[in-house]
């Protein structure tokens, strides 16, 4: 009994120190604080990006169009994949919160 106790207090102290997936979008897989929307069809990029995320990748997907919201409170985001969207304008201010990003 003592060892099923101790094994809910790491799984509780897992699950908060890496940001558990319930506040992962549910079009989205999430593991720690990488968001991966990979291959979902998407058109447009989910609102609800947990704002700990530190890698995005929204590769493979149908995204034409963002604006200069859509990352703002994505601070702590080091790397953000678009690769193979339909995206034809990227606005001019569209990463200027982003001072982490080093790969896009």
């Amino acid at each position: 009994m003592v060892g099923v106790f101790y094994l809910v207090i790491i799984i509780h102290y897992l699950c908060s120190s890496i940001n558990c997936a319930k506040d992962c979008p549910k079009t989205c897989t999430c593991l720690g604080d990488i968001v991966s929307c990979s291959q979902k069809n998407l058109k447009t990029i989910p609102l609800d990006i947990p704002k700990w995320t530190s890698q995005l990748n929204l590769n493979n997907n149908r995204v034409q169009a963002f604006n200069s919201e859509t990352f703002r409170n994505l601070s702590q985001l080091t790397e953000l994949k678009l690769n193979k969207n339909k995206i034809r304008v990227i606005p001019k201010d569209a990463f200027n919160n982003l001072k982490r990003l080093k790969i896009l």
